[in-house]
């Protein structure tokens, strides 16, 4: 029996099919798919380890195809700009820049201000474009690596 082609790396890399069952899944998590695979009588999913590898995968990959989307938008708007008036470009610091207006908007991870994380875009007025995002989070994981515990026993935060 045939099975799907690999997506290569170490040792020959994930099974293709791996990688888009855990895509497919990113709503339900590991657990839902391991219901999915219960109640369709396939065998089951791979690790938690592996599932999470997966993940980490899929995420680097639609990150850095988001800002690939996200320069060619901002270039769209630049000669859309540059072609159209030349009073909305402005030199800074010798780099051609357009004056453009963006709005902002942005989400909680979940309502009624119990959320911990939110994101935040940048869109062009002009295009309705996706410019620029950012996720930020009121717990900051790397402030939390750099706690200090005094000589008297109280907690001090270093931040980053």
């Amino acid at each position: 029996m045939k099975t799907s082609k690999r997506l290569g790396g170490k040792g020959g890399g994930a099974h293709e099919v791996n990688r888009r069952s855990v895509l497919s899944s990113h709503q339900w998590s590991l657990a839902g798919l391991t219901k999915f695979c219960t109640g369709m009588e396939l065998p089951p999913p791979e690790s938690k380890k592996a599932y999470n590898q997966h993940v980490k995968q899929i995420e680097k990959i639609a990150v850095e195809n988001a800002e690939t989307l996200m320069c060619k938008a901002a270039e769209r708007l630049y000669n859309l700009v540059s072609n159209e008036n030349a009073d909305d470009m402005v030199d800074i610091d010798g780099h051609a820049v357009a004056k453009v207006a963006v709005t902002i908007d942005g989400t909680w991870q979940k309502r009624w201000h119990s959320s911990k994380i939110g994101v935040t875009f940048a869109v062009s007025v002009r295009t309705g474009e996706i410019l620029d995002y950012e996720v930020k989070s009121l717990l900051c994981k790397e402030c939390a690596a750099h706690i200090i515990q005094t000589n008297c026993g109280s907690i001090q935060y270093r931040c980053c």
